[in-house]
């Protein structure tokens, strides 16, 4: 490496290229040499030893002779085969001489036997399928019926007598205890003993991978040590799994509770795992009210036997609690920190479901190679929805990945009212950005089945003008669905979670102990829509101190938003996401995840108030888009009365019922607004996490879709496999 090193460095010097001295490129410098640099693959020689076969060593002497590799795979007594003639033909040729090779062999034996004035011969009878070759054998069988093989027992005059025989645990040697009155000597890699009543395996030798194997086999054993371990830190995560299997099999559970009561948040600290919480409800789980337990937060209710109440999130887990050493160092309980003095939703997320990921994959930027599939990428797909979204609320006046904008209307009552507008918008963006959409492969023949319901043939001549398309497929779908909110005035898209003056936007969040412990993100919305009232509605609101038809000073107060007066609009901030079917019955789990599971709903709401000082968030959701699209949105339910009969989507209401502040004793705080409040709690939580260190795994689930679970121990007990 060193001499392709000297050659590619002058080599740039005279391109008057400079030498890559660190970063990426320094890597990829390195991999290169390494890639392009080969060992020479000469053996080594020597004057003293020399490796022959019986034929090479024919006429040759020494003062040691070792006879090895001659059994009948190594010494093949077999003739060579001669092209294109059989047995009869080389009789009738004079060249079938089926004992030559054997005469052959009997003579280099003979000549090696008496080649030095000592002679070890390695006898492989024992060995399964490796017998000695024929001359070999024969010339064993004969010393056997002689009788003169017993002159030759024994060990040999180079080995002293304590290789042989004596209590040292390390001697190499010993005679072969399968014949009574025999001294033939053997190897002896591995022994067993029963010391104090308990066996163990000792390995025999004095190389140093003798060495080193006796010294696992001692710390296994708990013996003393007779050398030091090469790397304590992979000594010590060897034990890794054992440690957090033990953990896992007596970390609580809700089996230890009886029915109706609650998992203490305390039992935290004891959690390796969060595949018992409910943090991916269904709707009915979602549907167990439990606000109204003391001791909240909780980790959730236990109804009966099968069934839990919704989980509030307490990730990232803490780290296991282990005194100084080399195990915090290998369970990542000890480390450089992870500081950004910005963040978003998605580097957060992978903290919070396991910070040895996140770090590994966010901070190293390390994952495995991507499996090659027969389908396009689901990033891909996901970007070709969205794009679809956005032509869509682009024609209808939205700004796309800008500042916001004054209220568009509905859909039904811009520029194209109707559905069929719509489509045919999505159908003139398709037509110039996808243009594989035409080809005959599968994956077009596919994707054009699911996005518009047609084969690329009848897609290409709709783009020729020979007929025009059917309305059909999942981009159909979306139109449907976005042209049904018919009191919602989409105000952006995309829109980047910034200031006006495109700084990033500092979230107030607070700590555990509720003080404030504010961090700064990035990012960008997919959809914010204003919520339209009725003249009637509109005006209660007035009364009632929510609205102001006057913008506002200031961004609402995150707990309480009456208490910095009525906000000027409601605003609804969605999600969209793809979704395989969904199968019947699990409509809105995506919707309950992005609630529940994930933290960048209410980032985003709070960023966008925070941004529009006079707006007030009164809604989350997440539009899935599959089968079935349906635009789904969690509501404020102070604000609830006032939309009744509006088409703002398919509307849930488990905040109310999950969430309160934990200083609201009489159990009336706005349910939405505590879980805002929460997830950007939740959302500190990780940063802090990444600061102080911790990367320590976190086996779940997840495990079956991690990029580095290869690499990474405790993988094994998570995923699939577990």
């Amino acid at each position: 490496m060193l001499a392709s090193h000297i050659t590619t460095k002058q080599l740039l010097q005279k391109a008057s290229l400079d030498l890559p001295t660190s970063g990426p490129d320094f890597v990829e410098y390195l991999e290169r040499i390494v890639s392009d640099t080969k060992l020479p693959s000469e053996r080594a020689s020597s004057h003293d030893v020399r490796v022959l076969t019986p034929e090479e060593a024919h006429g040759t002497t020494a003062d040691l002779v070792l006879l090895v590799g001659m059994d009948v795979d190594s010494w093949s007594m077999k003739l060579p085969k001669v092209p294109w003639l059989d047995a009869p033909t080389k009789l009738k040729l004079g060249m079938l001489h089926t004992d030559s090779v054997v005469r052959k062999g009997r003579h280099h034996l003979n000549h090696l036997l008496h080649a030095g004035s000592t002679v070890v011969v390695f006898d492989s009878t024992m060995e399964e399928g490796g017998g000695p070759a024929a001359p070999l054998a024969e010339w064993l069988a004969e010393a056997k019926r002689s009788g003169t093989s017993l002159t030759h027992q024994g060990a040999p005059d180079f080995l002293p007598e304590d290789a042989v025989i004596g209590s040292d645990p390390r001697r190499a040697w010993q005679y072969d205890s399968s014949e009574t009155n025999r001294q033939w000597l053997t190897p002896r890699p591995f022994t067993m003993h029963v010391e104090e009543g308990t066996v163990r395996g000792v390995r025999s030798g004095h190389r140093g991978r003798d060495e080193r194997q006796r010294t696992g086999l001692n710390l296994r054993t708990n013996h003393t040590l007779t050398s030091e371990v090469n790397a304590i830190h992979g000594l010590a995560m060897a034990f890794e799994t054992r440690i957090l299997n033990d953990r896992l099999q007596r970390q609580p559970s809700f089996t230890d509770l009886e029915n109706g009561e609650y998992f203490p948040w305390a039992s935290r600290a004891h959690l390796v795992s969060t595949d018992a919480l409910s943090l991916d409800p269904t709707e009915n789980q979602a549907g167990i009210g439990t606000r109204s337990q003391p001791e909240w937060p909780h980790l959730g209710l236990r109804k009966n036997g099968n069934s839990n109440g919704v989980s509030i999130d307490p990730r990232p887990l803490p780290p296991t609690n282990l005194t100084a050493g080399v195990l915090p160092d290998v369970l990542g309980v000890q480390s450089p920190g992870v500081h950004r003095e910005v963040w978003s939703a998605s580097r957060i997320q992978p903290w919070l479901t396991c910070p040895r990921q996140a770090w590994v994959t966010g901070h190293l930027r390390a994952e495995g190679d991507e499996d090659e599939t027969e389908d396009i990428d689901h990033r891909t797909r996901g970007q070709i929805i969205h794009d679809a979204e956005a032509a869509l609320l682009g024609a209808h006046g939205v700004p796309i990945g800008g500042m916001a904008h004054q209220s568009t209307g509905p859909f039904h009552l811009g520029s194209n009212p109707t559905p069929r507008q719509g489509w045919d918008v999505i159908l003139t963006h398709l037509e110039q950005h996808v243009p594989w959409l035409v080809r005959n492969d599968a994956i077009a023949t596919h994707r054009c089945r699911d996005l518009l319901g047609v084969n690329p043939e009848s897609w290409r001549a709709h783009l020729e003008g020979d007929h025009l398309l059917a309305p059909a497929g999942r981009l159909w779908r979306l139109v449907l669905a976005d042209y049904e909110l018919e009191h919602a005035s989409p105000l952006a898209c995309e829109w980047p979670v910034a200031e006006a003056n495109g700084s990033s936007i500092e979230i107030d969040a607070s700590d555990d102990e509720g003080q404030p412990a504010p961090f700064r993100i990035r990012g960008n919305i997919d959809r914010v829509d204003e919520v339209i009232l009725s003249k009637e509605m509109n005006q209660k609101a007035v009364e009632a101190n929510l609205l102001s038809p006057e913008p506002q000073g200031g961004p609402v107060d995150l707990r309480d938003p009456k208490s910095s007066g009525p906000a000027h609009r409601w605003v609804i901030i969605r999600d969209l996401k793809t979704v395989n079917g969904p199968k019947p019955g699990e409509g809105g789990e995506r919707h309950l995840k992005a609630l529940f599971n994930e933290v960048q709903l209410g980032l985003y709401a709070r960023a966008w108030e925070l941004a529009h000082p006079g707006d007030r968030v009164i809604g989350v959701g997440v539009m899935e888009v599959g089968e079935t699209s349906t635009h789904y949105v969690e509501i404020d339910p102070e604000i609830e009365p006032y939309l009744q009969g509006l088409s703002l989507g398919e509307t849930t209401k488990v905040s109310r019922d999950q969430f309160r502040f934990v200083d609201d004793l009489a159990y009336e705080s706005n349910g939405f607004r505590a879980w805002m409040y929460q997830r950007l709690q939740t959302a500190r939580r990780a940063v802090d996490t990444a600061g102080s260190g911790h990367i320590h795994p976190v086996p779940s689930s997840s495990c079956s879709f991690c990029k580095v679970r290869s690499i990474c121990p405790s993988s094994i007990l998570g995923g699939d496999v577990r």
